[in-house]
């Protein structure tokens, strides 16, 4: 996992939501959203972001936080000039679980001048700038004592044991990886589709059982044989997504679970991966996202 800066400059847009993508954390605990990436190409899900509010003026300094739910992609330039010349800017979709109105909150550009923090140049010319992996642990405590909270959960140790009675959007985010819930669901939608499509072709009977919460998307059988069968949808080529507790142990139970993982699930040439549970199991690394936490007695 990787730190990224984003920036705001409400000079050259105004953020007309903000008041309400700030009560939005406060009613669902995160807020979906996708925000302008600059030049880089790197960020990927599971990256943690920092959003920091520039300009003239004293309200200036770090205002958001999140995390990267999708890969780079290219839309709607931000700049209304720019877009209206047909430009285009990359983005990346984040889920915030943090944003402060910078009139009322701000941790201060004044703290990033001192100690290990003149490492960073905290005013970039765009977003996704990198944050050295030193300086970012350092801002995750201070950010944390700063908003009176935890360090996230998202660089805390695997846990011994994880909740597989909730999904992942139950606890914590929506599944798809990439921003938006509507969005997520298109490209789940595109994947189960094209998925179905592949196993009728070769003559199986699929069973949509997504609903049923069995830990796979869709029963196949042909004869004598079946398949466990669950989708993971991603809009670019990074085999990077989220998968649920649940999901990761009928990987390790279920003799008949197989990963079918559709890159550019929403373009005219889907490309298809194949996993036995033996082969997931080799060929991914799972980093935690969401953990349940249970007093000992």
């Amino acid at each position: 996992m990787a730190t990224y800066l984003l920036t705001w400059n409400p000079a050259r847009w105004n953020w007309v939501d903000l008041h309400d993508d700030i009560q939005a954390i406060q009613t669902h605990g995160y807020f979906s959203d996708s925000w302008g990436s600059g030049a880089t190409r790197r960020i990927v899900p599971g990256d943690r972001v920092f959003l920091i509010k520039l300009g003239k003026g004293p309200r200036r300094g770090l205002m958001a936080s999140g995390w990267a739910t999708s890969e780079i992609y290219p839309g709607e330039h931000w700049d209304e000039a720019a877009r209206a010349k047909g430009k285009t800017a990359w983005h990346v979709d984040v889920d915030f679980d943090t944003i402060l109105d910078p009139e009322v909150d701000i941790f201060p550009h004044a703290w990033l001048d001192h100690g290990i923090y003149t490492k960073m140049k905290w005013e970039p010319r765009a977003s996704g700038t990198i944050i050295p992996a030193d300086v970012a642990a350092k801002l995750e405590q201070d950010w944390a004592r700063f908003l009176n909270r935890s360090v996230p959960l998202g660089i805390i140790p695997v846990a011994k044991n994880a909740d597989i009675t909730k999904t992942y959007h139950q606890v914590h985010r929506a599944e798809g990886g990439s921003g938006k819930l509507e969005t997520n669901r298109k490209i789940k939608r595109a994947a189960i589709s094209y998925v179905t499509k592949h196993y009728k072709s070769q003559g199986w009977n699929v069973q949509p059982v997504e609903a049923d919460k069995r830990g796979f998307d869709l029963l196949c059988s042909k004869g004598s044989k079946v398949e466990h069968v669950e989708v993971k949808g991603i809009k670019g080529d990074t085999e990077s997504f989220m998968i649920t507790a649940s999901e990761v142990k009928q990987v390790r139970i279920d003799q008949y679970f197989v990963l079918y993982v559709v890159r550019f699930a929403t373009s005219k040439q889907p490309q298809l991966s194949q996993y036995t549970a033996k082969a997931f199991v080799k060929k991914f690394d799972l980093a935690p996202m969401v953990f349940r936490a249970s007093r000992h007695s």
